[in-house]
């Protein structure tokens, strides 16, 4: 669960990064010039010194790449709720021996 509870903090943060930031119009800049399909985004972020701003850079497949990680993440959740509304069904799909997941339940009760 602690790998779970790691990716929705980081999936949070990447939220609010998309969700708070300032959008901006690609440059027209040599440095950029290779992958003209992206967006800017400036955040403000409060640190120990102060304010400061935060420089994203986001293409299509980013959003892509977080859209498929809010939808795994969001089956993982599902799956968590399940196994406690139905504690009785943990055998079915954790092998105690190994630790690990079972993809394909047992028949098992």
């Amino acid at each position: 669960m602690s790998v779970t509870f790691s990716e929705f903090e980081k999936l949070t943060s990447i939220r609010n990064s998309v969700v708070h930031g300032k959008w901006l119009p690609p440059l027209d800049d040599e440095a950029w010039a290779p992958q003209k399909n992206y967006v800017l985004s400036r955040r403000l972020k409060t640190s120990k010194i102060g304010e400061d701003s935060e420089y994203l850079k986001y293409s299509e497949s980013d959003f892509q790449t977080h859209i498929y990680k809010c939808e795994s993440l969001q089956k993982t959740i599902s799956f968590l709720n399940f196994l406690c509304a139905f504690p009785e069904q943990l055998k079915r799909y954790f092998d105690e021996e190994k630790g690990s997941r079972i993809i394909i339940p047992t028949n098992s009760q």
